[in-house]
Protein backbone atom coordinates (compact mmCIF):
# COMPACT_ATOMS: atom_id res chain seq x y z
CA UNK A 1 0.00 0.00 0.00
CA UNK A 2 0.94 3.13 -0.55
CA UNK A 3 2.67 5.24 2.68
CA UNK A 4 2.20 8.82 3.40
CA UNK A 5 2.83 11.29 6.18
CA UNK A 6 1.42 11.89 9.49
CA UNK A 7 2.79 14.02 12.33
CA UNK A 8 2.52 13.68 16.17
CA UNK A 9 2.07 15.56 19.09
CA UNK A 10 3.98 18.73 20.12
CA UNK A 11 6.77 18.32 22.22
CA UNK A 12 5.29 20.80 24.98
CA UNK A 13 2.01 18.76 25.16
CA UNK A 14 3.67 15.64 26.16
CA UNK A 15 5.18 14.09 29.25
CA UNK A 16 9.20 13.58 29.58
CA UNK A 17 10.29 10.55 28.15
CA UNK A 18 14.19 9.59 27.84
CA UNK A 19 15.51 6.75 24.99
CA UNK A 20 18.60 5.58 24.31
CA UNK A 21 20.35 6.30 20.60
CA UNK A 22 19.71 3.61 18.43
CA UNK A 23 21.74 2.40 15.49
CA UNK A 24 21.34 1.83 11.51
CA UNK A 25 18.57 -1.22 12.04
CA UNK A 26 17.14 -0.63 15.95
CA UNK A 27 14.21 -1.67 17.88
CA UNK A 28 12.52 -0.17 20.57
CA UNK A 29 9.29 -0.65 22.39
CA UNK A 30 7.29 1.48 25.29
CA UNK A 31 4.19 0.61 26.71
CA UNK A 32 3.68 4.63 27.66
CA UNK A 33 0.79 6.20 26.48
CA UNK A 34 2.28 9.69 26.74
CA UNK A 35 6.15 10.24 25.34
CA UNK A 36 8.07 13.51 24.48
CA UNK A 37 11.27 14.52 22.19
CA UNK A 38 13.24 17.75 22.74
CA UNK A 39 11.55 20.45 21.03
CA UNK A 40 12.66 21.15 17.72
CA UNK A 41 10.65 15.19 8.94
CA UNK A 42 9.16 12.79 4.62
CA UNK A 43 6.78 10.42 6.26
CA UNK A 44 4.65 8.27 5.64
CA UNK A 45 2.24 6.72 6.79
CA UNK A 46 1.42 2.81 5.75
CA UNK A 47 -2.73 2.77 6.29
CA UNK A 48 -3.30 -1.25 8.37
CA UNK A 49 -6.15 -0.55 10.76
CA UNK A 50 -7.03 2.96 10.87
CA UNK A 51 -10.95 3.11 10.12
CA UNK A 52 -11.98 0.41 12.49
CA UNK A 53 -10.16 2.02 15.33
CA UNK A 54 -12.68 2.87 17.68
CA UNK A 55 -11.28 4.91 21.00
CA UNK A 56 -12.51 4.24 24.37
CA UNK A 57 -13.33 6.51 26.95
CA UNK A 58 -10.01 6.80 28.38
CA UNK A 59 -8.11 7.36 24.57
CA UNK A 60 -10.96 10.13 24.14
CA UNK A 61 -10.14 12.14 27.42
CA UNK A 62 -6.34 11.84 26.83
CA UNK A 63 -6.68 13.60 23.26
CA UNK A 64 -9.43 15.84 24.26
CA UNK A 65 -6.68 17.65 26.75
CA UNK A 66 -4.41 17.03 24.74
CA UNK A 67 -5.98 19.16 22.27
CA UNK A 68 -7.06 21.56 24.52
CA UNK A 69 -4.08 22.12 25.90
CA UNK A 70 -2.93 23.19 22.41
CA UNK A 71 -5.95 25.90 22.05
CA UNK A 72 -7.51 23.62 19.91
CA UNK A 73 -10.85 22.72 20.72
CA UNK A 74 -12.30 26.50 21.39
CA UNK A 75 -14.95 26.83 18.71
CA UNK A 76 -14.45 23.64 17.38
CA UNK A 77 -17.14 21.59 18.29
CA UNK A 78 -16.78 19.08 15.23
CA UNK A 79 -13.40 18.27 16.34
CA UNK A 80 -15.28 17.39 19.93
CA UNK A 81 -17.59 15.60 18.37
CA UNK A 82 -15.59 13.81 16.08
CA UNK A 83 -13.31 12.56 19.03
CA UNK A 84 -16.48 11.54 21.49
CA UNK A 85 -17.87 9.57 18.70
CA UNK A 86 -14.34 7.78 18.80
CA UNK A 87 -13.20 8.92 15.71
CA UNK A 88 -9.71 9.92 14.88
CA UNK A 89 -8.92 13.21 13.79
CA UNK A 90 -8.17 14.52 9.93
CA UNK A 91 -4.70 14.43 10.67
CA UNK A 92 -4.48 10.47 11.27
CA UNK A 93 -6.87 9.90 8.28
CA UNK A 94 -4.27 8.94 5.22
CA UNK A 95 -6.56 10.12 2.88
CA UNK A 96 -6.68 13.59 3.96
CA UNK A 97 -3.30 13.48 4.96
CA UNK A 98 -2.62 12.73 1.26
CA UNK A 99 -4.43 15.47 -0.19
CA UNK A 100 -2.38 18.24 1.48
CA UNK A 101 1.24 16.35 0.50
CA UNK A 102 2.34 19.41 -1.48
CA UNK A 103 2.06 21.66 1.27
CA UNK A 104 3.98 19.85 4.12
CA UNK A 105 7.32 19.58 1.97
CA UNK A 106 10.33 21.40 4.17
CA UNK A 107 13.65 22.36 3.53
CA UNK A 108 17.07 24.36 4.23
CA UNK A 109 14.80 27.68 2.78
CA UNK A 110 11.48 26.45 4.02
CA UNK A 111 12.59 24.33 7.74
CA UNK A 112 8.97 24.91 9.16
CA UNK A 113 5.32 24.19 7.70
CA UNK A 114 1.93 23.45 9.80
CA UNK A 115 -1.35 22.54 8.11
CA UNK A 116 -4.41 23.04 9.80
CA UNK A 117 -7.43 20.33 8.76
CA UNK A 118 -11.19 21.53 9.23
CA UNK A 119 -11.48 19.23 12.00
CA UNK A 120 -9.11 21.88 13.71
CA UNK A 121 -6.48 18.52 13.85
CA UNK A 122 -3.09 19.39 12.02
CA UNK A 123 0.02 18.34 10.72
CA UNK A 124 3.47 19.70 11.48
CA UNK A 125 6.80 19.20 10.58
CA UNK A 126 10.16 20.83 11.70
CA UNK A 127 14.23 20.38 10.17
CA UNK A 128 15.97 22.51 13.26
CA UNK A 129 19.74 22.88 12.24
CA UNK A 130 21.79 22.18 15.57
CA UNK A 131 25.53 22.74 13.79
CA UNK A 132 26.40 24.11 10.61
CA UNK A 133 30.46 24.15 10.19
CA UNK A 134 32.16 25.37 7.19
CA UNK A 135 34.78 22.78 5.90
CA UNK A 136 38.15 25.34 6.08
CA UNK A 137 41.12 24.75 7.75
CA UNK A 138 40.39 27.37 10.56
CA UNK A 139 37.28 25.36 11.49
CA UNK A 140 39.51 22.23 11.51
CA UNK A 141 38.99 21.83 15.65
CA UNK A 142 35.37 22.65 15.60
CA UNK A 143 35.25 19.87 12.65
CA UNK A 144 36.95 17.00 15.22
CA UNK A 145 34.75 17.79 17.88
CA UNK A 146 32.07 17.07 16.02
CA UNK A 147 33.25 14.11 13.88
CA UNK A 148 35.08 12.83 16.83
CA UNK A 149 37.67 11.44 14.56
CA UNK A 150 40.87 13.20 13.09
CA UNK A 151 41.26 11.04 9.97
CA UNK A 152 37.45 11.44 8.74
CA UNK A 153 38.30 15.10 9.12
CA UNK A 154 41.35 14.71 6.96
CA UNK A 155 39.16 12.95 4.24
CA UNK A 156 36.89 15.13 4.08
CA UNK A 157 39.47 18.42 3.62
CA UNK A 158 40.87 16.17 0.74
CA UNK A 159 37.70 15.39 -0.84
CA UNK A 160 36.36 18.98 -0.46
CA UNK A 161 39.65 20.19 -2.03
CA UNK A 162 38.97 17.51 -4.73
CA UNK A 163 35.73 18.41 -6.21
CA UNK A 164 35.27 21.70 -4.82
CA UNK A 165 38.31 23.62 -5.85
CA UNK A 166 39.19 24.78 -9.94
CA UNK A 167 42.01 26.12 -11.32
CA UNK A 168 40.70 28.90 -12.78
CA UNK A 169 43.18 28.42 -15.82
CA UNK A 170 42.78 24.80 -16.58
CA UNK A 171 39.59 24.61 -15.53
CA UNK A 172 41.18 21.33 -13.42
CA UNK A 173 40.75 20.07 -9.54
CA UNK A 174 43.51 21.58 -7.19
CA UNK A 175 43.90 20.22 -4.40
CA UNK A 176 46.00 22.62 -2.51
CA UNK A 177 43.74 25.74 -2.16
CA UNK A 178 42.16 24.27 1.03
CA UNK A 179 45.65 24.37 2.62
CA UNK A 180 45.99 28.38 2.30
CA UNK A 181 42.54 29.55 2.37
CA UNK A 182 40.65 31.58 4.50
CA UNK A 183 37.89 33.33 3.22
CA UNK A 184 34.62 31.63 3.32
CA UNK A 185 32.73 32.44 -0.17
CA UNK A 186 29.26 31.14 1.39
CA UNK A 187 27.83 30.66 -1.74
CA UNK A 188 30.13 27.75 -2.86
CA UNK A 189 30.83 26.57 0.40
CA UNK A 190 31.16 22.91 1.42
CA UNK A 191 29.51 22.36 4.88
CA UNK A 192 29.10 20.03 8.10
CA UNK A 193 25.67 19.64 9.53
CA UNK A 194 24.01 18.53 12.70
CA UNK A 195 20.53 18.68 12.38
CA UNK A 196 16.75 17.83 14.09
CA UNK A 197 14.02 16.45 11.89
CA UNK A 198 10.80 16.18 13.51
CA UNK A 199 6.93 15.40 12.46
CA UNK A 200 4.53 16.59 14.46
CA UNK A 201 0.50 16.19 15.15
CA UNK A 202 -2.60 14.84 17.08
CA UNK A 203 -1.84 11.19 17.71
CA UNK A 204 1.35 10.31 16.95
CA UNK A 205 5.11 11.64 15.78
CA UNK A 206 8.79 11.08 16.07
CA UNK A 207 12.38 12.62 15.06
CA UNK A 208 16.33 11.97 14.58
CA UNK A 209 19.37 13.63 14.30
CA UNK A 210 21.10 12.86 11.45
CA UNK A 211 24.64 13.93 10.81
CA UNK A 212 25.82 14.94 6.80
CA UNK A 213 28.19 16.45 4.70
CA UNK A 214 27.51 19.29 1.60
CA UNK A 215 30.12 19.20 -0.53
CA UNK A 216 29.29 21.76 -3.39
CA UNK A 217 30.62 20.44 -6.65
CA UNK A 218 30.54 17.18 -5.75
CA UNK A 219 28.75 14.36 -4.25
CA UNK A 220 26.56 14.95 -0.94
CA UNK A 221 26.47 12.31 1.49
CA UNK A 222 24.83 11.02 5.42
CA UNK A 223 27.30 10.17 7.62
CA UNK A 224 25.17 9.23 10.55
CA UNK A 225 21.31 9.09 12.34
CA UNK A 226 20.53 8.98 15.56
CA UNK A 227 19.27 9.70 18.82
CA UNK A 228 15.56 8.89 17.78
CA UNK A 229 12.33 10.05 19.86
CA UNK A 230 8.85 8.93 19.11
CA UNK A 231 5.50 9.72 21.33
CA UNK A 232 1.95 8.76 21.64
CA UNK A 233 -1.42 9.60 22.58
CA UNK A 234 -3.79 7.23 23.23
CA UNK A 235 -2.11 4.26 22.54
CA UNK A 236 1.65 2.70 22.30
CA UNK A 237 4.41 2.93 19.92
CA UNK A 238 7.83 0.63 18.60
CA UNK A 239 10.67 1.77 16.98
CA UNK A 240 11.37 -0.27 14.25
CA UNK A 241 14.26 1.04 11.94
CA UNK A 242 16.83 4.32 12.28
CA UNK A 243 19.05 3.66 8.77
CA UNK A 244 20.86 5.30 6.22
CA UNK A 245 19.05 4.04 2.99
CA UNK A 246 21.61 5.47 0.67
CA UNK A 247 24.20 7.62 2.36
CA UNK A 248 26.24 9.25 -0.93
CA UNK A 249 24.09 11.17 -3.48
CA UNK A 250 24.30 9.63 -6.90
CA UNK A 251 25.73 12.53 -9.22
CA UNK A 252 24.67 10.69 -12.56
CA UNK A 253 21.30 8.88 -11.40
CA UNK A 254 20.70 11.99 -9.26
CA UNK A 255 19.32 10.02 -6.59
CA UNK A 256 19.82 12.29 -3.20
CA UNK A 257 21.34 10.43 0.09
CA UNK A 258 18.74 9.31 2.13
CA UNK A 259 17.99 8.48 5.76
CA UNK A 260 14.77 7.45 7.39
CA UNK A 261 13.17 6.74 10.81
CA UNK A 262 10.07 4.12 11.23
CA UNK A 263 7.69 3.38 14.18
CA UNK A 264 4.67 1.68 14.63
CA UNK A 265 1.94 3.18 16.61
CA UNK A 266 -1.10 0.95 18.02
CA UNK A 267 -4.39 2.09 19.52
CA UNK A 268 -3.78 -0.30 22.92
CA UNK A 269 -3.87 -3.07 20.81
CA UNK A 270 -6.83 -2.23 18.75
CA UNK A 271 -4.96 -1.98 15.39
CA UNK A 272 -2.84 0.95 13.96
CA UNK A 273 -0.30 2.30 11.74
CA UNK A 274 3.45 2.60 10.29
CA UNK A 275 4.59 5.69 10.12
CA UNK A 276 8.37 6.65 8.41
CA UNK A 277 10.21 10.16 8.58
CA UNK A 278 12.48 10.86 5.90
CA UNK A 279 15.74 12.66 5.39
CA UNK A 280 17.20 13.68 1.39
CA UNK A 281 20.70 14.81 0.99
CA UNK A 282 21.69 15.69 -2.33
CA UNK A 283 22.05 18.73 -5.22
CA UNK A 284 23.80 20.83 -2.66
CA UNK A 285 21.03 21.19 -0.19
CA UNK A 286 19.06 18.63 2.33
CA UNK A 287 14.78 18.83 2.65
CA UNK A 288 11.55 16.40 3.50
CA UNK A 289 8.45 15.52 1.47
CA UNK A 290 5.78 13.35 2.07
CA UNK A 291 5.14 10.15 -0.03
Amino acid sequence: MKKILVIGLTAAMLMTSVLPALGATSKISSTSLFQQTPTSASSTLEDKTTKNIVLTQDQKKQLLNSLEAKGLLDGNPQLVDKINRGELPDSSNPEKIKAVAKELSISEQTPHKKYVFPDGSYLERTLTVNKKIAIVPENRSQLVEAIGNENDVDDLFAQVAEKQTKNQTSGKFSTQSLKTQSIINTDTASYYYDIWIQEDGNATGGGFTADFVIVWGGADSISKVWNPRCWAVGGTYTISTLAVDRPTEGIYSGSPARAHLSWEYSILGLGGSTYSTNLFVGNNTYYSTLS
